[in-house]
């Protein structure tokens, strides 16, 4: 078989290591803007945060990732688990292009989760395989210490605890790169009901999967999804936008050069010490691929208490 990539792919293919060189250095650079950005989210969140929102302990802090395909961005992100304090990554899938665990070995993608000092918890998308039997890239990243993956298996399932707060997802087990794109709704249908299933009865905090068609079903408290490369918040289901514009392939396709961009964007999701959802911060950006990024706009969600437990004496510690 003869393959001819024109465009991007195939300057990519041409150029390798040193374009993918250039997109993880210029990250290492634009550490200094994420934390003036974190400086004045800070500060802003204080005179947003309503009286009745606070807090009497404090307890974990999640940063919520989606759709890197294939760029490595992990040194901006380690500015921001510094200076936020977060206890854990949630990356809500589509870590590749087309399936291939070599576009983020390449990249160096791998040895840099490795390097972010706190879990990373990850479902997978439907870029993330090849073929309906792929297990590839689970299998590379159950071999990173600090990696949780939530669905190692059709059938098995891991749990993330911190403290009493417990996290759980579900892969986009239906799709794969490359296949027909059709009905997607409908084949997030036994994503969904797996999960339930699995979990029925379990009181789970967080519950993750890739497409919002499966995740803004899953019976948990607060849910979170990616997939559509635009942040928002429904409800209690959380939609992360994409941290790297889409990748490579995907950079700038729906945000003209002069615009603000809806699309690149991340989320800390703040829990209470009883592991309630409180707050939802969402810093919105464009030009990181680049090396120049500018802040467009920030967002503070806040989420209502749920109603106590009938039994009283049960107490959940969720506290750093």
């Amino acid at each position: 078989q003869r393959i001819e990539l024109d465009g991007v792919a195939g300057s990519l293919l041409k150029q390798g290591g040193l374009v993918l060189d250039g997109v993880n250095k210029r990250s290492q650079q634009i550490q200094p803007y994420f934390a003036s950005w974190l400086e004045l989210q800070t500060a802003l969140a204080k005179v947003a945060t309503p009286m009745d929102k606070e807090q009497s302990s404090e307890g974990r802090s999640s940063l919520l990732v989606s759709d890197i395909h294939g760029v490595n961005m992990y040194s901006s992100l380690e500015q921001v688990i510094k200076e936020e304090g977060i206890t854990g990554v949630i990356d809500s899938g589509d870590l590749l292009n087309m399936g291939r665990v070599q576009e983020a070995e390449l990249a160096g993608m791998f040895d840099n989760i490795a390097k972010l000092g706190v879990p990373y918890i990850i479902v997978l998308g439907n870029h993330d395989r090849s073929s309906l039997d792929d297990t590839a890239l689970i299998d590379r990243l159950m071999a990173i210490p600090n990696v949780v993956v939530l669905q190692p298996g059709r059938d098995r399932f891991q749990v993330a605890h911190f403290g009493d707060l417990k996290i759980a997802g579900v892969n986009d087990f239906m799709r794969w790169y490359g296949d027909d794109n059709k009905d997607n709704t409908v084949k997030q249908k036994p994503v969904w009901e797996l999960f339930n299933r699995t979990f029925a009865g379990q009181e789970i905090d967080l519950g993750i999967s890739h497409e919002p068609a499966a995740a803004e079903k899953l019976q948990a408290a607060i849910t979170n999804s990616g997939h559509l490369h635009k942040d928002q918040v429904n409800g209690t289901h959380i939609v992360t936008g994409t941290f790297t514009g889409g990748g490579i392939f995907g950079y700038g396709d729906a945000t003209p050069p002069d615009a603000q961009s809806s699309e690149q964007s991340y989320g800390i999701l703040r829990f209470d010490g009883q592991c309630q959802a409180t707050r939802l911060d969402t810093l919105r950006f464009h030009g990181a691929f680049e090396g120049k990024p500018k802040r467009d706009s920030m967002t503070f969600t806040f989420f209502d208490k749920k109603k106590p437990e009938a039994d009283a004496t049960k107490t959940r510690d969720c506290t750093n």
